[in-house]
C-alpha cells in the first residue's frame, strides 16, 4: 500500500486491488481441493481487505499529494503522517477482520468456497476503508 500511495495513482489501487482479488480467488480454489475451508496458508485474501482499506479514503482525497510528491523513501525524510495514516489503516481492517462484522461473519462461517474466503476479508476492508475515512475527516 506504501508503494501504490508513494509511486502510483487511485487508478493503481484499483488495477492492484482487482487483480489480487482475481489471483486470489483462482489461487484459493486451487488450495481448497487439498486443506480447509479458510486455510491460514492462503494470505493474498488480507492482502485484497489491506488494499480496499484505502480506496474510499484515496477517492475521497485523504491521500495528501504531499506523501507522495515529498517522500524519499521510508525510511529517509519520513512523513509522520503518512505512516500513522498507513498503521491506522492496518490496525483498523486488523480489528474489523478479527471482528467479522455481519456480513464478512455470514462469508466467513457459510460460504466454504474460495469466493467466501475473498469475500470476508473484502466487507472488514470496506468497514476499514469507511472508518479510516471517517478518522481523516474528523481529524485532518
Amino acid at each position: 500500500c506504501w508503494y501504490l500511495i508513494r509511486y502510483q495513482s487511485l487508478q493503481a489501487l484499483y488495477i492492484a486491488l482487482a487483480i489480487t482479488c482475481v489471483v486470489g480467488w483462482i489461487a484459493t480454489l486451487k488450495v481448497l481441493k487439498y486443506t480447509k475451508p479458510d486455510p491460514s496458508l492462503v494470505v493474498i485474501d488480507e492482502v485484497a481487505g489491506q488494499l480496499t482499506t484505502f480506496t474510499l479514503p484515496w477517492y475521497f482525497g485523504y491521500v495528501d499529494t504531499r506523501w507522495v510528491s515529498s517522500l524519499k523513501s521510508l525510511f529517509k525524510d519520513t512523513n509522520t503522517e503518512l505512516l500513522v495514516f498507513l498503521l491506522a489503516g492496518f490496525v483498523l481492517f486488523r480489528f474489523f477482520d478479527i471482528v467479522k462484522v455481519w456480513p464478512a461473519s455470514y462469508f466467513d462461517k457459510k460460504v466454504h468456497n474460495a469466493f467466501g474466503v475473498m469475500a470476508d476479508d473484502i466487507v472488514a476492508g470496506l468497514y476499514a476503508a469507511g472508518s479510516l475515512t471517517l478518522l481523516c475527516y474528523f481529524f485532518k
